[in-house]
């Protein structure tokens, strides 16, 4: 059974790390088709683009570490 957030929070709290559920919706990935072979028909230009994440992601990791987020959502508009 996978540990939620929280879990992993509280089992992780005497060490210097921070736990952060990250969420993202559809972004640009091939990834499935790399796990399965195939591709997915779909529309790339409505998905996330990875780079975006990556900078998010990145952005988050330079918070200051008395910041703690434990859960984000992204979703595409």
């Amino acid at each position: 059974m996978l540990a939620s957030p929280s879990d992993l929070q509280k089992e992780l709290e005497g060490f210097k790390c921070r736990v952060m559920d990250f969420c993202p919706s559809g972004f640009t990935s091939d990834i499935y088709k790399v796990m399965t072979g195939e591709k997915i028909d779909r529309d790339e230009s409505k998905q996330i683009k990875a780079e975006d994440l990556a900078e998010l992601i990145f952005y988050l990791l330079r918070l200051p570490k008395r910041i703690e987020i434990a859960s984000i959502f992204v979703n595409r508009k």
